[in-house]
């Protein structure tokens, strides 16, 4: 499963530099720590970019619900990176969604407020938004946030 998730990454990361670079942009990858550390993928200028691959839900890609990570085992999720600039979401039609990480925590805040202290490991009760994710092995907190939304305030390359 963890293969495969990173398989993914991998994929929607080259994906990611073929886009921009086909949109004029020069991208440089970031370093292993800056990945594991630092939560980003690319350096474009003074910007640094975090690549999120399209996510299965019940088995099946679809790219109408984003993930957002607040907490991974215990600690700040990757939208509180404090050298992450932005993010970019694959989407089904190969495009990116591109977005300033304050202008999606602004827009997470809602959502956080709504399910905090509530997590779940229901996908369910996490789709209805009545609930954050998290494991039960883990210090985890995972919110779906329409797409809808995040486009509004996004860019998209394609």
């Amino acid at each position: 499963m963890v293969k495969m998730a990173k398989a993914r990454g991998n994929a929607a990361e080259l994906a990611f530099e073929a886009v921009m670079t086909a949109n004029g942009f020069s991208l440089r990858r970031s370093t292993q720590e800056e990945d594991y550390l630092h939560h980003f993928d690319f350096h474009c200028g003074a910007e640094r970019i975090d690549c999120k691959a399209v996510k299965r839900i019940y088995g099946r890609e679809q790219d109408e619900l984003i993930f957002v990570e607040t907490r991974n085992y215990g600690r700040p999720g990757w939208l509180y990176a404090p050298m992450l600039t932005h993010i970019a979401f694959q989407m089904l039609d190969g495009s990116f969604l591109v977005i300033s990480k304050t202008k999606l925590q602004e827009i997470c805040q809602p959502f956080i407020t709504k399910t905090a202290g509530r997590r779940s490991s229901s996908m369910q009760q996490v789709i209805d938004g009545t609930h954050a994710y998290g494991r039960l092995d883990r210090d985890e907190a995972v919110h779906l946030i329409p797409s809808s939304i995040i486009e509004q305030h996004a860019v998209r390359y394609k």
